[in-house]
C-alpha cells in the first residue's frame, strides 16, 4: 500500500491501519466518533466490516461498508460531500451491497443534515437507475465528554435487582419487547453478535435471575442502543443504572460513549449523566429497484 495517494483507497484489515485511522479520526471529535467506535469494532472483530478513504494517510472522507447476512449497512464519516459518492461509485459499493442485501435494501447512518440532503439529491440521479431513497430516522446525537468519565453517578441497585451482562440467549427475549419486535431475524442475529462480543448492561432480579428488566446494549457498528425497560420496573432508576454502567465500561476499553434517540425520555437519562447533544443524525434508506 502506497504511503500517500489522492484516489479512493481499501483499507488493509491490520491492527496498523486501524490504528492509524483512529488517529487520524481524533482532531475532528465528536463529528467522528461514532466512525471512530466502529473501527474499535472491528479491531475486537466484533463487526466485519471493509474501510474505504479518499486518501491515504491523509483523508476527508472515510465510507465503512458493513457486511452481515442480509442486512447491508454504510456508515459514513466526511468533511468533503463529493468524495464520498467518490468512494460508493469508484469502489462499486453500492452495487456490491445490492448483491448482499436480499431486499436490496441499505441503511446511510449517522448522518448531519446536509450530507444527508446530499445523498438524497445525488443518489437520486446517479447511474440513471431507478431508486428511492428517503429519511428513515432523525434524532439527538449525545456523547459522553472525557471530562465526565470519572464523574458518573453511584450505580447502587435497589434492593432487589443486581447488575450484569446480556448474553446471546438473551438476544431473542429483548426483541420480543416494544419497537425490536418487528426486527427481522436476520438484524437480531446481528444483535447476538454484538451482545457477545461488545459491552452491555442489564438489571436482572435476585429473585428471578433468568432473564432482565432493563438493558443496554452496544451496536456494531459503534453506537449505544436499544435502552429498555420493562413497564413494571419503570420510574425506579433502573434505564438510568444501566446507561451509567455501560459508560463506564465503554470508558474502561477506551471508548467515548455515544448514542442517538428521539425520545425525550431517554434523552433526559443521558443528559443527566452528562451526555451532550451535538447536532441531529439523519439515517437514510436507499432501495435500488
Amino acid at each position: 500500500m502506497e504511503n500517500a495517494t489522492s484516489k479512493v483507497t481499501q483499507i488493509p484489515d491490520e491492527m496498523e491501519y486501524l490504528q492509524k485511522m483512529l488517529e487520524e479520526l481524533k482532531p475532528w471529535f465528536p463529528f467522528s466518533n461514532m466512525m471512530s467506535s466502529l473501527v474499535r469494532n472491528a479491531m475486537r472483530k466484533a463487526v466485519t466490516a471493509e474501510f474505504f478513504t479518499d486518501g491515504w494517510p491523509q483523508f476527508t472522507s472515510i465510507v465503512c461498508s458493513i457486511i452481515n447476512p442480509n442486512v447491508a449497512d454504510i456508515m459514513i464519516y466526511s468533511r468533503c460531500k463529493e468524495s464520498v459518492l467518490e468512494i460508493l461509485h469508484g469502489e462499486r459499493v453500492l452495487e456490491r451491497h445490492k448483491d448482499i442485501a436480499k431486499d436490496s435494501t441499505l441503511y446511510f447512518g449517522e448522518l448531519d443534515e446536509s450530507l444527508a440532503q446530499y445523498l438524497i439529491d445525488s443518489l437520486k440521479s446517479s447511474d440513471g437507475r431507478p431508486l428511492t431513497s428517503d429519511y428513515l430516522y432523525f434524532g439527538s446525537q449525545l456523547y459522553l465528554p472525557l471530562t465526565m468519565h470519572s464523574s458518573i453517578p453511584d450505580r447502587t441497585c435497589p434492593s432487589g435487582y443486581f447488575l450484569g451482562n446480556l448474553q446471546p440467549c438473551h438476544v431473542e427475549y429483548i426483541f420480543s419487547y416494544g419497537k425490536y419486535s418487528s426486527e427481522t431475524k436476520a438484524v437480531a442475529e446481528t444483535y447476538r453478535v454484538a451482545v457477545s462480543s461488545l459491552p452491555s448492561s442489564a438489571v436482572f432480579l435476585t429473585s428471578n435471575p433468568a432473564y432482565p428488566v432493563a438493558w443496554f446494549l452496544c451496536h456494531t457498528y459503534g453506537h449505544m442502543g436499544h435502552l429498555f425497560t420493562l413497564e413494571e420496573y419503570r420510574r425506579k432508576g433502573l434505564g438510568t443504572l444501566v446507561v451509567k454502567d455501560l459508560c463506564l465500561k465503554l470508558s474502561a476499553e477506551g471508548y467515548i460513549p455515544e448514542c442517538s434517540s428521539d425520545n425525550p425520555e431517554a434523552i433526559r437519562i443521558f443528559k443527566s449523566i452528562g451526555f451532550v447533544e451535538f447536532q441531529m443524525s439523519r439515517w437514510l434508506l436507499y432501495q435500488q429497484q
